[in-house]
Formats: C-alpha cells, structure tokens, sequence
C-alpha cells in the first residue's frame, strides 16, 4: 500500500519547483519518505530555482500514480525496514500550519512514516481537533534523524504491513 506523489522543492518555505517524478519508462510518483530524505539534495543537484539556503520539500499524494523506479535513488529507501525514516505531521488547514499530530507512543517512540502521515493525518487532524479547519486538513511530513519511530498499534499496523 505505498503511496506515490509529487515532491516540491521549497525555499525558506516558496515553493520553487518540482522535482522529476517520472522514470525512463513511464512509471511516476515517489514515496514521501524519498522526497523527505533525498528530496532536498536532489532540488540542490538539479538546481531547481535559486536558494542560498538549504532547500526543503513537501510530498503530495498523487492517487492515480503507481511510482517510478530511480535505480540509482530508490533502491535504499525500498529496501528493508532498517531505512525507514520517521518524522513529525504538521496538520495544515488552507495551506496554513495549524499544529502538529503527536508523534509519542506509550513507551517513549517517536516518529512516525511519512505515509501514515500523508494517509492518516489528515483524519487524525479532524479527529484530534487541531486548530479550527472549517475544511479538509492537508498534512506536512518533516522528517527528524533522531526519531526511531512511534509503534501505535490501532493506527500503524495497516500502514506497516507489506508494501
């Protein structure tokens, strides 16, 4: 059940352009996880508009996209559990922030998939209340190095199991 999407490059916080989704063979859309952890780097190497500060991305979900395949870019974020990267939901509503989604399980994990962020935040947005969103929430996956990820058992296993 991954979720593919399109990866903006931001600058202080503009959005600029985007990334290349689209592989040699048609297939398009990348993870948020990709966009979150290599996005940055890649809107740097590929110069997209003009940034004198570090870069940052923001994913979209795209439903109708079923992911391009970046040999050289995807094969560590696709491979195993040990690359999966965890981070903060930052709850938008019109674009603007209006608090984040506990990311602390029980027992001291924090973190969780950009994902379950992208797929369930916006839900857990509503759910939770935050702020006062009179229409759909978005979310904003940011992701954190330190962060080895929550386990919230009525929310993440269907998110964690397979692909």
């Amino acid at each position: 059940s991954q979720q593919y999407g399109n990866c903006t490059c931001l600058c202080e916080g503009t959005p600029v352009g985007n990334l290349n989704v689209t592989d040699d063979y048609g297939g398009m859309g990348i993870p948020a996880s990709m966009c979150a952890g290599q996005g940055p780097e890649q809107c740097q190497q590929q110069q997209i508009g003009t940034c004198g500060v570090n870069y940052t991305t923001n994913w979209s979900y795209v439903p109708t996209y079923t992911g391009a395949n970046f040999n050289d870019e995807s094969s560590s974020s696709q491979n195993g559990v040990a690359s999966q990267q965890y981070g903060n939901c930052t709850c938008l509503c019109e674009g603007t922030p209006v608090g984040n989604l506990n990311v602390t399980d029980d027992y001291g994990g924090m973190g969780i998939p950009a994902s379950m962020c992208a797929g369930q935040g916006p839900e857990q947005c509503q759910q939770q209340q935050i702020g006062t969103c009179g229409v759909n929430y978005t979310t904003n996956w940011s992701y954190v190095p330190t962060y080895t990820g929550a386990n919230f058992n009525d929310e993440s296993s269907s998110s964690q199991n397979g692909v």
